[in-house]
C-alpha cells in the first residue's frame, strides 16, 4: 500500500518486473527526481528538528508512585544493569565496523544510540541513589501513599 501510494504521488516509478522460481513476481521501483525531493525534504526535516517523543520510561517515571518507594531502587538498579550491557552491545558493534569496512557515517545512529543509553544509565543511577539515601526525604506524599501497603504490625510514622 505505501509503495502503492508513493507511485500514485509520482515519487517512484516501476523500474524492473522480475521472478525467480516459483516466487510471486516482484517490481522494482526507483525514486523519481519529485520521490528524490521529498525524501531530502523530509530528512532535512527529521535531522534539523526536534520532536518530543514519548519513551515508555518516561512514561514509567511519570506514574511511578503506583510503585512503593522501597521497590523502586531494586527495579532501578535491574534497569541500570540491563543498560549497561546494551551500552556494551553497542560498543562492540562500533568497535567492530571499522574492522568490517563499515564507514563511519553507516553506524552514527548507534554512536547516537549509546549517547542516550549512556545518558540514562547515569539518570537513573542518580534517582536510585538519591531514593537510597534518603527515601523518606525524597517524597512524604509518595511514601504516604503507600503506608496502607505496610504489614498491620508495622507502626505508620507520624508526622
Amino acid at each position: 500500500m505505501v509503495v502503492e501510494q508513493l507511485h500514485r504521488n509520482g515519487y517512484v516509478t516501476p523500474q524492473d518486473t522480475s521472478r525467480e522460481g516459483r516466487r510471486p513476481e516482484r517490481t522494482t521501483y526507483a525514486l523519481t527526481k519529485d520521490g528524490r525531493a521529498e525524501l531530502r525534504a523530509r530528512m532535512r526535516e527529521l535531522v534539523s528538528t526536534p520532536v518530543k517523543e514519548y519513551p515508555g520510561f518516561q512514561a514509567a517515571l511519570s506514574l511511578i508512585v503506583v510503585l512503593s518507594p522501597g521497590e523502586v531502587p531494586g527495579l532501578l538498579d535491574r534497569r541500570r544493569h540491563m543498560l549497561t550491557e546494551r551500552a556494551g552491545e553497542i560498543r562492540t558493534r562500533l568497535d567492530s565496523a571499522p574492522a568490517k569496512g563499515v564507514d563511519r557515517v553507516f553506524v552514527i545512529e548507534h554512536e547516537y544510540e549509546l549517547a542516550l543509553v549512556e545518558a540514562e544509565l547515569t539518570f537513573v543511577g542518580r534517582l536510585a541513589d538519591l531514593i537510597k539515601e534518603d527515601p523518606e526525604g525524597f517524597s512524604t506524599l509518595w511514601h504516604g501513599l503507600h503506608r496502607a501497603d505496610r504489614p498491620t504490625d508495622e507502626p505508620t510514622p507520624r508526622r
